[in-house]
C-alpha cells in the first residue's frame, strides 16, 4: 500500500500538469454537478475554503451559492463564531500557509513541516516568524 507521502506527491504532480484552462473548465463542471445535488439544494448555508495551488476553483461554487440565495461560511466566519480558540492543522508549511492570512485562527500546527525538515530547529524558527507575521501577533 502506498504511503500518504507518495500519494500526495502524485496528486501534486498531477495538479501541476494541468493548464489553467483545464482547471477552470473542470471547476465549472464540478460546480454544476455539486449544485445539482439534493444536499446542496436543501442547504441554507454552505462552508467553503479558498482554493490553493491548482485545486478546484471554489470561487465558482461560492458565487453560485450567493446567486442561489445561500449563506456562505468561511474559516474566518467559524473562527469568529466559536467561543474557543481555533487552530489550523493539516499539511501546513511555509509554502502554503499564506492562504490562511486573515482567517482569524488562534494558531497553526506545523508538526510535519518541522519534523520532516533537514534542520528542524532552523525550520521551526522560520515557521514561527512567518506565522507571527501572518497572524499579526
Amino acid at each position: 500500500m502506498e504511503e500518504k507521502k507518495e500519494i500526495r506527491k502524485k496528486i501534486f504532480k498531477a495538479r501541476k500538469e494541468h493548464t489553467d484552462a483545464w482547471i477552470r473548465e473542470n471547476s465549472l463542471r464540478i460546480t454544476e454537478a455539486l449544485t445539482q445535488l439534493p444536499e446542496y439544494r436543501n442547504a441554507e448555508r454552505i462552508m467553503a475554503y479558498a482554493d490553493y495551488n491548482h485545486e478546484v476553483i471554489t470561487r465558482y461554487i461560492i458565487e453560485q451559492a450567493w446567486k442561489d440565495g445561500k449563506e456562505v461560511s468561511t474559516l474566518k466566519d467559524i473562527c469568529e463564531a466559536v467561543p474557543i480558540p481555533a487552530v489550523a492543522i493539516g499539511g501546513l508549511n511555509a509554502g502554503n500557509m499564506d492562504v490562511l492570512e486573515g482567517a482569524g485562527m488562534s494558531g497553526m500546527a506545523v508538526v510535519s513541516a518541522i519534523m520532516k525538515a533537514e534542520d528542524p530547529k532552523k525550520n521551526a524558527r522560520e515557521l514561527k516568524e512567518k506565522i507571527v507575521a501572518l497572524m499579526g501577533k
